[in-house]
């Protein structure tokens, strides 16, 4: 049997290439989730009238990644390692978006070069999944706290799982003013 890479016309680039759009894409949903969770949960101020959601909203959309981290940080105290987990994936979605040759042994045209790559990418995949199920627990804690309840609650608590469940828990604390 010949493997896929084996077959004429076949360029492992492109997979390499669906991997990275789709890695894209997961980033950008963690993104809303952060900016969501900022908007919702971890608040400006203490009430969140229609007047201050718009006025979020508006504030919110426009800013990056590294622009919500700080939000986060004066907002809330963070647990070193969620510190550490966000400052490496802002690191890396910067990386993804702006400069790929940051990546050390970056090339396209052999395998290795993909290979690096390609293990460049998972690891940014799953630190945005880590981020989003921390994100998503902080959420449906939230949820359950003020009691709103929607049919997805159990599909996401299936995808964020106990630990994340748990877990976010002790990543954040009231910051002391």
């Amino acid at each position: 049997m010949t493997s896929t890479v084996d077959q004429p016309g076949f360029d492992p680039r492109l997979n390499m290439f669906a991997f990275m759009g789709m890695t894209l894409s997961h980033i950008q949903l963690t993104e809303k989730i952060i900016n969501q969770t900022l908007l919702l949960v971890i608040q400006e101020s203490d009430s969140l009238d229609l007047d201050a959601w718009e006025k979020q909203t508006r504030i919110l959309d426009r800013k990056t990644l590294g622009q919500m981290v700080v939000i986060l940080k004066n907002r809330v105290g963070l647990h070193e390692g969620m510190e550490e987990l966000l400052t490496r994936f802002l690191r890396d979605r910067n990386t993804l978006a702006h400069d790929l040759s940051r990546i050390d042994g970056y090339d396209l045209e052999t395998e290795q070069g993909l290979a690096v790559i390609t293990a460049f990418l998972r690891n940014l995949f799953d630190n945005s999944t880590r981020v989003q199920k921390i994100f998503l627990a902080i959420g449906n804690s939230w949820q359950e706290q003020v009691g709103i309840v929607t049919p997805f609650d159990q599909s996401v608590r299936e995808y964020v799982g106990d630990y994340f469940l748990n877990y976010s828990e002790i990543l954040f604390h009231k910051k002391e003013v």
